[in-house]
């Protein structure tokens, strides 16, 4: 799951406001990030931008939180609605043993 807590503390140690985002964002997309949902690519870039700052700052993904669409299988991560599968790389590595 990808955390946006960092972008809030950034923009609280500027003196910004989540009104000020309505520069770069819209506001169901503030939403968005206030609920750590996903949010474009673009729209990161965006911040980045506007913040003057990288990916890394305003974001973190936090491993042992999946996406609500993700459940965790025998088999790896499983999607509830396309049925499609991941694996992670270190065991798709192992079974290649």
């Amino acid at each position: 799951m990808v955390k946006y807590d960092k972008l809030w503390d950034r923009m609280k140690k500027m003196g910004l406001f989540q009104s000020d985002l309505m520069n770069v964002v819209s506001a169901p997309t503030i939403s968005a990030l206030k609920k750590n949902q996903y949010v474009k690519l673009t729209t990161i870039e965006n911040l980045c931008i506007f913040l003057e700052c990288g990916p890394g700052d305003i974001m973190e993904f936090d491993g042992d939180k999946t996406h609500s669409s993700w459940r965790r299988t025998d088999d790896g991560y499983k999607d509830r609605f396309t049925g499609k599968t991941i694996q992670t790389a270190s065991e798709l590595l192992k079974a290649e043993e």
